[in-house]
Formats: structure tokens, sequence, C-alpha cells
């Protein structure tokens, strides 16, 4: 299974064999679905119009960023500025500068791709793998390439003057900034994030790496950016975890316990117990008799073992992940960086959660439908929809939020080619503001690209497995996120619950393996929930302090359920006022609906809902549906269905909306080896081609006036007006995108005259 480090070294490559060379490679006579009858995007220009009803600027406040002050931790656990200490809420976009995407924009491009950045809504950015583009060829330490350099300084000062605040991962690969690593920098020639905890010439690189790439003056901002409150938040090293490096080096869970860790865990337990012989009463028949504290002591076999080598063991990897986030972060306040620092920012285990209770905010990852091999021949994905299992990829996200910290999402998504995509334009959104969570980020190696027109660098002419620019469904679904969540049409939950933990008494039961059980993980869906780690959810909330109650024990790789009727958990919940005696009936048949009122999730029926007084939001199979005064009928293939007001009314009494219809669209010449579409055969490339859809929307107006349907085209022009008729106060029109002259559409405007 490839890495995310090393599918870049690996996709650029494969789409110049597109598609003939790699079907080539494989066995002929397999099943191949091919969607080449679905419609292909015409159009080629992104550049949102000024104006237009996809101009979402007035949803960014005014440059520079960072005149409010550094970004702080307010006393509740949300961001805020020095001089405005009230809550902020970030929405962000996504970049991977990468040779394959064209590299550090010119000057001039990076101008208009923030603009469009502000355009889209987004009014911060996350910068990932800086340090291995700017080495990209390099043979000496440091030796950032010139002009890519001085390219990403002026995206630094472009972002700040427009707005835009800055998340940036520091140490993202395992090459650092070292030199002479060829043919390209994610081989495996270092292992800077492991040796990050224990080796000092790492250590140094990492504080070296800091300083050269974020500890000079701007010559274009007047600046040094880590003395810019402009940059919101460091990710001090991405998805660095002790146990899941190891993992991902190879062997899974049958992992060996790198050997790198046993000295200082010997030297650990030396500071734990008083003397040799109280280790031995604890440890047991465990020590063996060639071990000594004073010479030499053996890390577990396995990571997920049991009895006291393995619980000390995992107590040690705690407090080793914390002191090492310590010492990194107290690096860049050296630097004079004030703002907000993050690691550990994967892996949905209790143990990485007692970790990242030492960050100053803490930082998550999860995806749906994950590709095993990136765009190689054969990789997968499953064809499946996040409904009917209550989206799991959430629910590690939800069940990650620490109570008292600021929570951030910087990677979820659901990958291509999976054509349930829609979901999570609605879904992840809607959640977060339910939650009230402080950031969020799709992941995306490009979240918007200035145009489609051909040629592009390779990773701009295709759809990839997580790149929203070339993808209509996530690119459109981007803007029902911002009015969702940047917005705020989704009101936060009314309620709380704080799962306390206790780390010690978790560490000893069973090596802190632990997580929320599927019971307390859906009551994200409900209300607002929060881990108490030190610090307490806001008063009031519903305190649940015995782990038994909520925590299912995963040293071993069980199957949850939900916890039954009579469950102490159940108990408590409907004690608190939480969920009711009736609501638990729906909540077995997998309906769950937000204390709010305003979202409606049903994974038995594959449905989910939002009414919110802006925004309405229908997602569901084919056939009859809708929400308040939306109505679906008719509707050709499954889909996402939504009304927005944009001129601040309620939907009803709006006269100008923003309809959405979202399906799948694929690539042109894409194939697979089943008709499921879950092995890839060949990617194929622009343009895309969008899953046509037939349906009569009907729509309830108080407002006065002639309304105008319009199919707009991605920079939000208008290019085709479609018929709108009006009866007791209702608008009826009927859309089928296959039908339209320019090419199928996802975005309509609809405005009274």
């Amino acid at each position: 299974m490839l890495t995310r480090r090393q599918w870049f070294a690996t996709a650029v490559p494969a789409l110049t064999s597109l598609p003939g060379a790699l079907s080539a490679t494989l066995a002929q006579g397999v099943v191949v679905s091919d969607e080449s009858s679905w419609p292909p995007l015409r159009e080629s220009e992104l550049s949102v119009e000024s104006g237009s009803a996809l101009d979402f600027s007035s949803l960014v406040e005014p440059g520079p960023a960072g005149r409010q002050g550094w970004a702080t931790r307010l006393p509740g656990g949300a961001i805020g500025f020095e001089r405005r200490r009230q809550p902020q809420r970030f929405f962000s976009g996504s970049f991977q500068f990468a040779p394959g995407n064209g590299g550090m924009p010119d000057h001039d491009e990076a101008r208009r791709i923030v603009t469009q950045l502000v355009r889209t809504g987004y009014n911060a950015v996350r910068l990932q793998c800086v340090e291995a583009h700017l080495m990209s060829g390099r043979t000496a330490d440091f030796d950032f390439e010139p002009t890519q350099f001085d390219r990403f300084l002026f995206l630094l000062a472009e972002l700040k003057a427009q707005g835009v605040y800055v998340v940036i991962d520091v140490a993202y690969i395992d090459n650092g900034a070292w030199g002479n690593v060829f043919p390209h920098r994610w081989v495996k020639k270092f292992n800077f994030r492991r040796d990050l905890y224990t080796v000092e010439a790492a250590q140094l690189h990492w504080r070296q790496l800091l300083k050269t790439m974020l500890g000079r003056r701007n010559p274009y901002s007047g600046t040094v950016p880590l003395e810019d409150p402009a940059m919101l938040a460091l990710v001090l090293c991405n998805e660095g975890g002790v146990i899941e490096l190891a993992f991902r080096e190879g062997g899974g869970w049958a992992a060996r316990v790198p050997g790198v860790y046993a000295e200082p865990f010997r030297t650990w337990l030396q500071s734990r117990y008083e003397d040799e012989a109280a280790w031995r009463r604890a440890w047991g028949g465990e020590a063996g008799t060639g071990e000594s504290l004073q010479t030499r002591v053996a890390p577990p076999e396995r990571w997920r073992t049991s009895g006291p080598r393995q619980r000390d063991f995992m107590q040690f990897v705690a407090r080793l992940e914390q002191d090492t986030y310590r010492w990194m972060h107290d690096a860049a306040e050296a630097l004079g960086f004030k703002g907000l620092t993050t690691a550990y920012n994967n892996w949905n285990w209790l143990h990485s959660d007692i970790s990242r209770s030492s960050t100053s905010m803490v930082d998550m990852h999860a995806y749906h439908a994950h590709p095993t091999a990136f765009v190689s021949p054969g990789s997968r994905v499953t064809a499946e929809s996040s409904l009917p299992r209550a989206l799991p990829y959430l629910r590690e996200l939800g069940a990650s939020r620490q109570w008292g910290r600021p929570f951030t999402v910087t990677e979820y998504g659901h990958a291509f080619w999976n054509g349930w995509r829609r979901e999570a334009s609605a879904l992840a959104p809607a959640y977060a503001a339910l939650q009230g969570w402080d950031l969020l980020t799709q992941f995306s190696e490009n979240s918007l690209q200035l145009s489609l027109k051909l040629p592009q660098p390779g990773r701009r002419a295709a759809i990839f497995p997580f790149t929203i620019s070339t993808d209509p469904i996530r690119r459109s679904g981007e803007r029902l996120a911002a009015l969702l969540y940047a917005r705020g049409d989704v009101a936060p939950a009314r309620g709380r619950i704080e799962f306390r933990i206790d780390a010690d008494r978790e560490l000893q039961a069973n090596g802190a393996w632990s997580q929320l059980n599927e019971t307390a993980s859906r009551m994200m869906f409900v209300t607002g929930i929060g881990l108490g780690i030190g610090v307490a959810a806001p008063s009031p909330a519903l305190v649940l302090a015995d782990s038994g109650d909520f925590l299912v024990d995963k040293s071993g790789l069980g199957y949850q359920i939900l916890a039954g009727i009579g469950s102490p958990l159940r108990r408590k919940l409907t004690a608190g006022r939480v969920v009711t005696a009736a609501d638990w009936a729906d909540i077995d048949r997998g309906r769950l609906r937000s204390d709010t009122g305003e979202l409606d999730l049903d994974t038995a029926a594959g449905r989910f809902t939002i009414n919110t007084p802006r925004t309405l939001v229908w997602l569901g199979p084919a056939g009859d549906g809708g929400i308040a005064g939306l109505v679906v009928a008719g509707l050709s293939v499954p889909a996402l269905v939504a009304a927005s007001s944009l001129d601040g009314q309620r939907v009803e009494a709006s006269r100008r909306l923003l309809l959405f219809l979202l399906t799948d669209a694929t690539n042109t010449g894409i194939e697979f080896d089943d008709a499921a579409r879950t092995r890839l055969r060949a990617l194929g490339g622009l343009p895309a081609r969008v899953r046509p859809a037939r349906l009569t929307l009907s729509l309830k107006s108080a407002a006065s006036g002639l309304f105008r349907l319009y199919a707009l085209a991605q920079n939000g022009q208008r290019v085709e007006e479609l018929p709108v008729r009006t009866s007791d106060g209702t608008l009826h029109m009927s859309i089928d995108t296959a039908a339209l002259r320019h090419g199928p559409a996802l975005l309509f405007e609809l405005v009274a005259a």
C-alpha cells in the first residue's frame, strides 16, 4: 500500500500513460465501467466573476490578516484574537504546490489565486509539504530553490494583504530539508519524523528548517512570517505519532516496535520506579532474567499486546509525544511565534487524544473511501455511501474534539472515485457548525485553479482522489460548505456532553487503546460532544465520568455495537435530557436529529436534510422528497438538492437564491476492473463528465416579482435561462441537466426581477 507521502512520486508518471498503456498492463476480458454517456463539462474558466452569485467575498473580512493580533485560545476553548476576544471561525482552502501541480504560482497568478480564495469564502488556507517542494532537485541542505522560495514569500504576503490566514506544516515528510535526495523527495532516505523523538541531530534540523522557511524577513510583507499574526497556526509535525509512523513503515498491526525506543524507554522506567525491586514487583513475570533498569529493557514486540510491559510502554509513548510537542512549541515561541500550534493530527485512539491534550490546538484528519494505492492500476476505493454506517469518518473527528481547546480539521473528505462525494458537501460543514469546530479544511492538493483549459500540469489535468479544483462535485460543494459553516447558517448545538477522561487510569487499564463507543460517538449528530482531558467543558454540560459507560476497549479489533436498552449510558443520556426515551427507537433505526431541530440524519433511508432559515438541503435517493418549502419530485438519480438565500433573507422571502444539484462526476476515459467502480484500471483525464439528472423542483416563496432561473457556469456567469412557473405562492422549475445547451450545470441562480 502506498502512503500519501508516496503518491506524489507515482501519480504524475501514471498520467503520461493514460488511458491506453495502463489498460494494456492488465488482463483482457475484465468488466470495465465507463461513464462515457455522461455529458462533458464544456466550460474551462473557473475564475469567479465579481458580483456574481458565486462571489462569496462578503464572508471574508477585508485584510490585512493579523490586524487584530495573534490568534489565541479563549476561556471557553474557541479561537479568538488578542484584540478581538470573540470566537472566530475559519473556513480553509488547501494547497500542495508540488511540481506536478505547477509549483509555486508566479506573482500574477498568486494574486489571482488569493482573490479567488476570497471569492470562495475562504478566510484561511493550509499550506502542506512546502519544505519538500522548495528542496526539490537541490543538493545542499536548506538550499531552497530561489525562484520557488521567492514565490512562496510573495504568496504569504498576498494572503496576508487580502485577509487570508495561514496554517502551515513545518515537517511534512521524512526527508526534511536535507539535500541530495533523488530521484524525488518521497524516496525513503531519512526518517525525520521518527527521529524527532530521539535523535538530537534531527531535532536541530527541525529547528533550522523552521528558521530557514519562516524565520527570514519577507521583502513583500516587511514582516518575518514567524512573527506575523497572519500566521494562524503551525502544524509542528504532520501525522507524526509514534505508533502511526511505525504502522505506516510496514506491517500494519503486525509491525514491530522500532528498537530506537528501547533505550529511552529504559531511562523512563528508571524515573517511574523507585528501584529495580519495585519495577520487578510491578512487572511480575514479564521482567526477563536478562533485563535490568541499569542495562537493558525491551519494549513490547507488538503494539497491541497486554500486560504491564505494554501498559508502561504506552504511558512512555504518551509522555514522549507530549515532551516532543513541548520542545517544538517552545522552539517556535523562541523565534517569535505567538500563535497556535498542534501535532499528532491523526490516529483516533485515546492514547493519541491524551498526547493531543498537551497541544494548544487539537487538529484531526479522517476520510471516507480512502484509495489503497492512489491512482496506480488496481487501486481500490469503496463504492459505498458513508450513511449506512453512520458517517464513521465524521465520528472519528467528533470523538477527538477536546473541550477547552480549539478544535480544527485540516483534512477530511470523500475521495474520488467514490460516487457519493456530494455527501461531504453537506454533512461535514453542517456537523462542524453544529459542534462549533473552529476551522474546517477539506483536503486537496488544489482547492482551486483558475482554468481547466488544457494543457495543464499533470495533477491539474484530471480529477484526482483528493483534488477539489478539477472535481465539479466537490468544487461546487465547497460553495454550500461556505454557506453552512463559514456564513453560519447551521446553528450551534444547544447542549453539551463531556466525556471525562482520567488519562493515567486509562493508560494503566489497557494502554488507552480505547475509543468512544458507537452510541457515544453518534451523539455528535444530536448535540455538542467532546472529551474532557484536564480541561472541563463550558458550563452547562452533561458530564459523564465513568469511562466504562462510553468507551470501548479496542486493544483487540472488536466490532462495536450500539449500547443496549437499559445500559448505563442510555440511562444517563436520558436522565440528562440529551435524548428522550421516545428518541431511542428512532436512533436504533438509524435516525438522529440535532437538538436544534435543523439536522436530520436517516442512515437506514440514506437521507440527510438541513432546515435552516437561509439554507434548505435535501440529500437522498432518486424519487420524491424534500424539506420544508423545498420539494423534489421525479428525481432521476441520487443527488443533493439545496436552496440558499443570497440576500440575507429567509429562503421563503429571498429574492436571490443559489440552487444546488450535485450528483457525481468522473474523468473522460476513466476505466475500472468492475462494474461497481471500485478497482481502478485507468484514470483518464479532463474534461470531467457529470452524471445527468432530471427533476421538478418546487420552492415556497413569499417574495414579490417575476422570478427567473439561470443555469450557471462554474465562474458564476449566467449561461442559460430556464422557465419558472408560479402558482399559489410556489415556484415550480423543471431541470434536465443533460438537455442544457451549454453542457451540464450544477449550480443555478433564482432571482426576482
